[in-house]
């Protein structure tokens, strides 16, 4: 697993802006993404978000049945 963590680094955005400037490729971050707040602030720099300890954490929490309205909240975002 990746860990969590509170907020988007502006240092991966800007790594995340000089790499799409590099390439056509779509960009994934993985690190740290946990909460749909962290998505919305990718926008712009990344094309996919990769949520994984925090999907964990929820199923220890809520059981399997809660991760699909955990990540709906991401989906939302990113829609936006």
């Amino acid at each position: 697993t990746t860990g969590t963590r509170s907020t988007v680094d502006r240092q991966t955005q800007q790594f995340l802006r000089k790499m799409k400037q590099l390439t056509n490729i779509p960009l994934a971050v993985g690190f740290g993404i946990s909460d749909p707040s962290h998505v919305k602030d990718l926008i712009g720099f990344a094309d996919i978000a990769v949520v994984g300890s925090a999907v964990i954490q929820q199923i220890e929490k809520s059981g399997i049945q809660g991760v699909e309205e955990y990540l709906e909240k991401f989906v939302e975002v990113g829609r936006k």
